[in-house]
């Protein structure tokens, strides 16, 4: 069903619609700022290249005759050369990353500080902060696939791979991320 109506929408996009663009943009934003933002770790470079994955959404959308498989794939390929670009014009080390300067996208949500809530929020940093070590293949797998909620297909077709390579992909992603969880202790 979300994929019918996605396809309907960048018909629609494919013939100038506006206001279905914006429909598209609304679907995913959200999402692909928060995996720009936990690449970049930085909320004005991750606004910026967000912005540049959808205006090259929208330049692949004037083209009629381009015909788009999957929309969420297609846009998380986009975004992750575009992260990619961000790195290689400003020579960073991606690897250096503060872990109080890490956070979901997400708005907060607030609750009471049990002792309940402050493990959970102790348990998130540490992933938080393993995150930052896994090579940077796990770790879109890991964004795509539990954050993101994104099917197999959907990252294979994003990262130009099977979608049974990405099953064994994101099973050693997650034991990679438990040794380093495991390590952090």
């Amino acid at each position: 069903m979300k994929e019918y109506k996605e396809k309907k929408l960048w018909i629609k996009v494919q013939k100038g619609d506006e206001k279905s663009f914006a429909k598209l943009y609304d679907l995913y934003v959200d999402k692909i700022y928060r995996f720009v933002f936990l690449k970049t770790n930085n909320q004005g470079k991750a606004e910026e290249i967000v912005q540049d994955v959808f205006l090259k959404l929208w330049n692949i959308g004037q083209d009629e005759n381009r015909e788009v498989k999957n929309l969420a794939a297609l846009l998380y390929q986009i975004t992750r050369f575009a992260v990619i670009d961000y790195y290689r014009a400003q020579n960073i080390d991606k690897t250096v990353v503060s872990i109080d300067e890490i956070a979901l996208a997400d708005e907060p949500v607030m609750v009471e500080d049990t002792e309940k809530d402050i493990d959970i929020k102790y348990d998130i940093e540490k992933i938080k902060q393993a995150l930052v070590d896994l090579p940077e293949l796990y770790k879109d797998i890991i964004i795509m696939k539990f954050i993101d909620e994104l099917t197999n297909r959907e990252i294979a077709l994003a990262l130009n791979k099977e979608e049974g390579n990405v099953r064994v992909l994101a099973s050693r992603a997650i034991k990679k991320l438990r040794e380093i969880l495991k390590e952090n202790n």
